[in-house]
């Protein structure tokens, strides 16, 4: 795998210190924040889709009654993409799931991408990734469909798709390299600091699938072995939600409202532990990214 400059990542990191420890603390400067509504507003039916593996399922559970519970876009149903375990099948059996074996929707398996060089603390990240922008292959999902990381569950009411447009949830978590990614496999870049790494996005299936046929057509093979290319030659800096977004900002401009996430980012360990949290919080995510 290529390794990045070591002064281009101090520039990043450097950057991506400046978001994260000042630029979350001044909420009230953001402008599109609004997340207002009333009886009035339309919100379309979606689905939800959870990908995740054994050692998620401890906060997996809060994350399925949260959407359910504060998603003013009705839930039709959810579909577990995951590894055909015993314990992620009682999980879907008792939480009413879809479940889907990650290897029929994932263009590669774990061994596959190990084979093709992806470094094994790393697999998981990007299998997930795969798995997730290869979803409007599902047949039996609804047009729009809400993808939400199973460290994450919601905090308050709120949508995600209102009056037939479509919210891009924006965050802190800005690295430029993951511009940098989305611009090789796009073919341009949206010139913005805002970043779309929100821990949870809605897709619209058909965008998803004119977005990876402009990337096969682009660069003249499947835009799966080209998104694996970028991730081994930009030291796995590839994000499936910024890549949709800049997507949609680039091409269908008029069918989306930026939105930002109000997220607390906190550790597992912190789970069962009293927090304080900001009264504008919409979500919250308890990373357990050990392997």
């Amino acid at each position: 795998m290529k390794k990045i400059n070591k002064g281009i990542l101090f520039i990043d990191n450097f950057i991506h210190f400046i978001s994260k420890n000042i630029k979350t603390r001044l909420w009230f400067f953001y402008k599109e924040i609004n997340t207002s509504y009333d009886k009035d507003n339309i919100f379309c039916n979606i689905d939800l889709i959870v990908t995740l593996i054994d050692k998620d399922i401890i906060i997996a559970e809060k994350t399925l009654e949260s959407v359910r519970s504060h998603s003013l876009n009705k839930v039709r149903y959810i579909f577990i993409i995951a590894p055909d375990t015993i314990k992620i099948r009682e999980f879907c059996n008792k939480h009413k799931c879809n479940f889907i074996n990650e290897d029929l929707v994932s263009p590669f398996t774990s061994q596959e991408l190990v084979n093709k060089g992806i470094t094994k603390s790393r697999v998981g990240w990007i299998k997930q990734q795969l798995i997730k922008l290869n979803s409007d292959n599902l047949s039996s999902i609804l047009d729009r469909y809400l993808i939400i990381d199973a460290d994450t569950f919601l905090l308050k009411n709120q949508f995600f798709s209102i009056n037939n447009q479509d919210v891009l949830k924006f965050s802190d978590e800005f690295h430029f390299l993951y511009k940098k990614s989305c611009c090789i496999l796009l073919g341009k870049y949206f010139y913005s600091f805002k970043s779309f790494i929100s821990h949870h996005q809605l897709v619209q299936k058909n965008i998803l699938t004119e977005m990876k046929s402009h990337i096969s057509r682009l660069h003249k093979k499947e835009w799966y072995d080209v998104f694996i290319e970028v991730a081994m030659t930009n030291s796995n800096y590839v994000s499936e939600y910024e890549l949709y977004a800049q997507f949609c900002i680039q091409n269908k401009k008029r069918n989306f409202k930026h939105q930002y996430w109000f997220n607390i980012n906190s550790k597992i360990y912190n789970y069962r532990k009293s927090q304080k949290i900001h009264p504008k919080a919409q979500s919250i995510s308890y990373h357990n990214y050990q392997n």
